[in-house]
């Protein structure tokens, strides 16, 4: 998914809505964000960033770059999100 996609899909979620990605069937706090020249790298860590934070980070970059999300030494591609049901937050797949 490309970042203009990716901003698209999150545009109408509240300003507060905690970011998530799914690996192995497991749910992992986006925690930092880099923007390279070839990719918006998300990693995951601790605690999740919100769509305000998020939005904030990003600035003006290029928004035709792939979003990716970085674990230990894994890159996956981000195809789709889900709203969690249980808990306040949205999963990306």
């Amino acid at each position: 998914m490309l970042l203009s996609n990716f901003l698209q899909l999150i545009n109408d979620l509240n300003d507060q809505t905690p970011l998530y990605a799914q690996i192995n069937q497991e749910l992992h706090p986006l925690s930092k964000v880099a923007l390279t020249r070839d990719a918006c790298e998300f990693h995951c860590g601790q605690r999740p960033l919100t769509k305000k934070k998020l939005l904030g980070l990003l600035g003006k970059g290029s928004k035709a770059i792939p979003v990716i999300v970085c674990l230990g030494d894994q890159q996956l591609m981000i195809f789709g999100m889900q709203i969690l049901t249980d808990r306040p937050g949205v999963v990306f797949k």
